[in-house]
């Protein structure tokens, strides 16, 4: 682009019209280069200058290295728009910190989960704004390290904390950190996430297996009472549980995790066994079912094989009632 042509404008303003509307390497040729020119010409962020009079091959060395600049520039932007859509539709909180530990990079999943805009948290220190202060210290302290070598506790791993969003407001997370060099300065690189439901739902869940697990003991104290030798079952024949009087009428009976049904009552690994016994009929017709089975003394059984459901009404455990006839 010549910077005298023809016209109301000149090749400055010309350019300007073209960057406005092309993405167009422009390079600026004139026979001027006074400082007023050189403030104008950057504004227009030209790809390079040549001043007349100039050689072809001048020319032709200029023009390649603009080419190569914006198909650069190009492939950044590219990478820059891609790496900008992935941070905005992870929910996680992926944060950058400077090498003064301050943030220069705030995605939406930080927005939501910190309560924070970018506004608000870009340029702040890290630490302050989302570490408790009863751990702020020991980060300060680390960061400090972190800033001399790239390294410290949790570089490279992944840990559970818990972590401060606007207002105070605690919470556990999740958190990975990496170290990335950029001019010979260290940066960190945050992945966080908040766990608060997982740890809601593990609470519940402990809740849930301790009353589970006294229910058991209740519901064992209270079979134990029951005349009969009791035997629980899984729905794939294997024995889980038996009771007092079973244990005592045969203490030399062991009961491991694959001792199923029919090596139990018949002393034998042969499934057809099992065509006519009452455990498979309770597990396959889901109803109680009466019959009689052979105990490991050899003794005949009245058996009664009651179904225990799950919550899709399928068979999931069959308890076995056992009386000597």
């Amino acid at each position: 682009m010549d910077i005298n042509i023809q016209g109301d404008m000149d090749g400055i303003e010309a350019a300007d019209k073209i960057r406005e509307n092309h993405d167009i390497p422009i390079i600026f040729l004139t026979a001027f280069a006074d400082d007023g020119f050189i403030q104008r010409a950057k504004a227009s962020a030209p790809y390079g200058y040549l001043l007349k009079p100039f050689k072809e091959r001048e020319l032709q060395a200029t023009i390649e290295m603009a080419v190569n600049k914006h198909q650069l520039e190009k492939d950044l932007k590219e990478s820059e728009e891609k790496f900008q859509k992935m941070s905005d539709a992870t929910k996680d909180a992926l944060i950058l910190a400077n090498e003064f530990g301050r943030i220069s990079f705030w995605n939406p999943g930080a927005v939501e989960i910190f309560g924070y805009s970018v506004d608000e948290a870009i340029g702040q220190p890290l630490h302050e704004l989302i570490v408790p202060s009863t751990y702020l210290n020991d980060f300060e302290e680390g960061f400090s390290a972190f800033q001399q070598t790239g390294e410290g506790p949790l570089i490279g791993e992944t840990a559970e904390m818990i972590a401060k969003g606007k207002n105070n407001r605690s919470f556990p997370v999740e958190i990975s950190i990496d170290a990335v060099q950029i001019k010979d300065q260290w940066h960190s690189i945050g992945i966080i996430r908040d766990i608060s439901e997982r740890k809601l739902a593990e609470e519940m869940q402990k809740d849930n297996d301790n009353e589970y697990r006294e229910l058991l003991e209740q519901f064992q104290l209270v079979l134990d009472a029951v005349p009969g030798k009791l035997i629980l079952f899984n729905n794939e024949h294997a024995v889980l549980w038996t009771n007092h009087e079973f244990d005592e009428a045969f203490p030399d009976y062991a009961k491991e995790d694959d001792t199923h049904c029919h090596q139990l009552f018949h002393q034998t690994d042969q499934l057809e066994t099992c065509a006519q016994c009452p455990i498979s009929k309770a597990i396959h017709t889901a109803t109680t079912t009466n019959g009689e089975i052979t105990m490991p003394d050899g003794m005949q059984h009245q058996v009664k094989a009651v179904p225990i459901f799950d919550e899709y009404s399928n068979v999931k455990q069959v308890l076995a009632i056992c009386n000597q006839e």
